[in-house]
């Protein structure tokens, strides 16, 4: 039983020594259940995704940024360019039963068809990269559209997928002395 025993040992001690010779590869673990999340998991077990939102893995494990960090900066550059965007996000009854909040939204007073000057709800809804090709590309369209429909369907409201008012720009945020990232943002 003795020896069995100092053979186990043995052989464990072995494996240890092999195994941490071997190269370690950090595997993200993502942890959080939000639909952000899912996006940045999906975003980076995607092999050949053309257009990604990314190095999600650094960003959040190495860098220890939150999942919404990106979003949440997007939002704000916007507002502080164009202050007439609302500081908030627009909560919606959605057609299907359902709540949403709209990322960037503006009102604006504008003639409608019939020569009335009518308040006018602009949106626009902030994704990743990865949400430019389809099939998120769609679904991001549908959910910006769910939006507008929600506005439209209050009576004497007027909502409109936000137009080019906000332009393609770029931006960067410093996280510390020696990381900064560059954000870009396009507005399809």
């Amino acid at each position: 039983m003795k020896k069995q025993l100092i053979r186990l040992i043995s052989c464990l001690l072995v494996l240890i020594m092999v195994l941490s010779k071997l190269p370690i590869v950090p595997v993200p673990i993502f942890a959080s259940t939000d639909k952000a999340a899912q996006d940045a998991q999906a975003d980076h077990f995607t092999p050949g995704l053309s257009a990604s939102a990314g190095d999600w893995g650094t960003a959040i494990f190495v860098d220890g940024l939150r999942w919404y960090y990106f979003h949440n900066e997007v939002q704000k550059e916007a507002r502080v360019k164009y202050r007439d965007l609302k500081r908030k996000e627009l909560s919606l009854n959605l057609l299907n039963g359902k709540t949403g909040r709209a990322d960037l939204w503006r009102l604006v007073l504008e003639e409608d068809e019939n020569g009335v000057e009518r308040e006018i709800t602009y949106i626009w809804e902030v994704k990743p990269a990865s949400f430019s090709v389809d099939p998120k590309l769609t679904r991001g369209l549908e959910q910006l559209q769910g939006y507008v429909d929600a506005v439209n369907a209050v009576e004497g409201q007027i909502g409109r997928v936000g137009n080019s008012y906000i332009e393609r720009g770029e931006f960067e945020r410093r996280i510390s002395p020696t990381v900064k990232y560059i954000l870009n943002q396009k507005w399809t």
